[in-house]
């Protein structure tokens, strides 16, 4: 990405999170007498959600149901980021797609999907196992840390918990220039680092 020159500024970063409405207990030490039981349900209610970013635009967030084949990302991609690019393109800009390798995103039919609207760039080249690598991830952190906070007793709730800090943060442009505009100095650090993970 460093020698083909990537236009940090212009380049849409997607990716999918897994918001668990229980989060998973964490294990700790504790001194003998001031354990105390606690009780998880084995399979936690969750929202699956997908959204895209830059720094002239975002997506809406989508909320999949299931799980997440070819045609579903497509349909995703049909309802999110064709709205963005539309506007992205009346701005007169050029823009790059960035999503990560997962099968969905890389099967043929979505490729051909994607090559059948010229509105859409194709994917640039990413490499695999790389999530540092992409800003979106602190995104999704900041809104994770948010939902937690907000504290939701349903899926209802922690939907509107998600909304609501996906729009906060992709509404303040400060907010997204922070994120976005340190991209080349997180792949250079990468580079640098042979691949391991970053401190963020």
């Amino acid at each position: 990405m460093l020698k083909r020159g990537q236009d940090w500024t212009t380049t849409v970063n997607s990716d999918e999170k897994v918001f668990v409405l229980q989060p998973l207990q964490r294990a700790a030490w504790a001194p003998k007498g001031n354990r105390r039981q606690r009780f998880t349900r084995h399979f936690p209610s969750k929202l699956m959600v997908w959204g895209a970013i830059s720094m002239h635009g975002s997506t809406k967030l989508a909320f999949i149901p299931g799980t997440l084949d070819a045609t579903a990302y497509q349909s995703v991609l049909q309802t999110t980021l064709v709205p963005l690019g539309k506007r992205l393109n009346r701005l007169g800009m050029g823009w790059s797609f960035q999503q990560d390798n997962a099968r969905p995103h890389v099967a043929f039919s979505t490729m051909a999907w994607l090559a059948a609207h010229p509105i859409l760039p194709l994917p640039i080249s990413w490499p695999a196992c790389s999530p540092d690598a992409s800003p979106i991830e602190n995104l999704w952190a900041l809104v994770e840390r948010d939902v937690d906070q907000s504290n939701p007793t349903d899926l209802t709730e922690l939907r509107k918990a998600i909304e609501d800090s996906w729009k906060a943060h992709t509404d303040c442009a400060t907010c997204m220039t922070s994120l976005m505009g340190g991209w080349k100095r997180r792949v250079q650090q990468l580079a640098a680092n042979g691949g391991s993970t970053l401190k963020y």
